[in-house]
């Protein structure tokens, strides 16, 4: 498997150079400089949001250890400039300034486990296009690898004022907690290649434990709770119930879904979550462990619990 698996990434690489690249253009930003793309047409795999940003810092963290420039270049699967804008680090290149001559690029990817890699040729540029959602400084054991994410993030990015327009339209108090459960395909089918075939009797066992810890933490607290899920299945029940989510017409992965809507969802939840007092992640049995609300407190500086069923 694991030579299929390099052979792949070799034919996508090859592919990448012979549609992207030649022996002529030289464009004008410096050799020593690594470039993160993600663009249509390479046969890339579409990544989840997290697994992109992990990526993104974690390609940051070897160019800042090289001494390299870094720079970001991301149309697809959606406009990361509709979301996210420079903050302390110039990032943005244009599509126009990318090296594209076979000569003076290497080609390579993230898969890292740990060990940040030292880059040898400075006379050229790097390209990242493929990539692995693992987190460089978690994998390197860093003891404060997550306010090393945490500053890494911030150096990174700032919101852009359509964020920031999407974000006002939740008109939440300025306490609340966020508790986030990831059902992936326990209740609904939501996501390809992921099996959970629970009876209906299963189902309501599983929503009525998580309805159960979500009564146990509002007794204990006096701040408004907003629930954050991939189900609209247990969305609906949680609302009816009386408790607050935002909008869930557009719930979904940006990983299998092109619509905008979902884009501004998905950055709408994360962003959310991040700005809440106090965060919660229910897991447990038939619930997928998701990173999201974990990242999302380290954004935002703030607890993380988990709570298992």
């Amino acid at each position: 498997m694991k030579l299929l698996h390099k052979l792949k990434e070799f034919l996508i690489l090859l592919h990448i150079k012979r549609k992207f690249y030649n022996e002529k253009n030289v464009n004008t930003v410096a050799p020593n400089t690594i470039v993160f793309i993600s663009r249509s047409g390479t046969f890339v795999q579409k990544p989840d949001l997290m697994d992109l940003l992990k990526a993104i810092i974690s390609v940051y963290s070897i160019a800042e250890d090289n001494k390299y420039q870094f720079k970001i270049y991301i149309d697809y699967p959606f406009d990361f400039l509709r979301y996210l804008l420079p903050n302390k680090v110039n990032w943005y290149i244009s599509k126009k300034e990318i090296n594209i001559n076979k000569k003076s690029v290497i080609l390579c990817k993230y898969d890292l486990q740990g060990i940040i890699p030292k880059l040898g040729q400075r006379d050229k540029q790097y390209h990242c296009y493929i990539y692995s959602g693992k987190n460089i400084t978690r994998e390197n054991n860093k003891i404060d690898w997550k306010q090393c994410w945490y500053v890494a993030f911030h150096s990174l990015f700032k919101i852009s004022n359509n964020l920031y327009e999407i974000l006002k339209t939740t008109k939440l108090p300025d306490h609340y907690i966020a508790i986030h459960i990831r059902f992936l395909n326990a209740l609904e089918k939501r996501e390809k290649g992921y099996k959970c075939n629970l009876s209906e009797d299963e189902k309501k066992y599983l929503i009525d434990k998580c309805i159960n810890i979500i009564e146990l933490i509002k007794n204990q607290i006096k701040e408004q709770i907003v629930i954050f899920s991939d189900s609209i299945t247990f969305l609906k029940i949680i609302n009816d119930k009386g408790y607050y989510s935002l909008d869930y017409q557009y719930v979904g992965n940006i990983k299998y879904n092109t619509d905008i809507r979902i884009h501004d969802k998905v950055f709408l939840d994360l962003f959310t979550i991040a700005n809440a007092t106090k965060i919660y992640a229910i897991r447990g049995k038939y619930l997928y462990n998701s990173m999201f609300p974990e990242y999302a407190s380290i954004i935002g500086g703030k607890e993380f619990k988990i709570i298992n069923i």
